[in-house]
């Protein structure tokens, strides 16, 4: 039940956050192509990470994931011509070491680091990204340390 009620989450802020960008975006641009893949899935010798799950298909594959973490919880919606993906990972890493990976890949390849704030002290970590060759492709990251680190996404490709 608890993982039902994450999924749920998710997909209210994936689609929280689709909504309130809608009319953001520009009307012509292209989609790229993707296939999902997925790493394999890190076990944690204490046991403190949840249960994994598969990653949802179309998930852009170019998409930087931490490579020390576990796929949770995940979920892909569409709606208005746009698609939606929540995701959580965890880790068992620090929070400054999670923050260090994503500063850097989010801001080199294919995607572009927007902005960034947080990440000191007990402050969570919050950044937002763009797709470079597509910038109908958007998305927010969080790291925050509950326990285990978890990092939550939600990307948004919009029409």
């Amino acid at each position: 039940m608890k993982g039902a009620a994450r999924t749920a989450g998710l997909a209210a802020l994936a689609l929280l956050v689709g909504s309130a960008c809608a009319g953001l975006m520009p009307q012509a641009a292209q989609t790229p192509t993707s296939t999902a893949s997925s790493s394999p899935v890190p076990s944690a010798p204490n046991g403190k990470l949840g249960a994994p799950v598969a990653m949802p298909a179309g998930f852009p594959a170019d998409f930087p994931v931490y490579p020390a973490s576990r796929l949770t919880a995940a979920g892909k919606f569409a709606g208005d011509g746009s698609t939606n993906w929540g995701m959580e990972w965890q880790t068992t890493d620090a929070r400054d070491k999670v923050q260090a990976f994503f500063v850097g890949r989010l801001a080199a390849g294919d995607w572009s680091l927007v902005s960034h704030s947080g990440g000191t002290g007990t402050t969570p970590f919050s950044a937002t990204f763009m797709r470079r060759s597509d910038a109908r492709i958007k998305g927010s990251l969080g790291v925050a340390v509950s326990g285990v680190t978890k990092i939550s996404l939600v990307l948004t490709t919009y029409p």
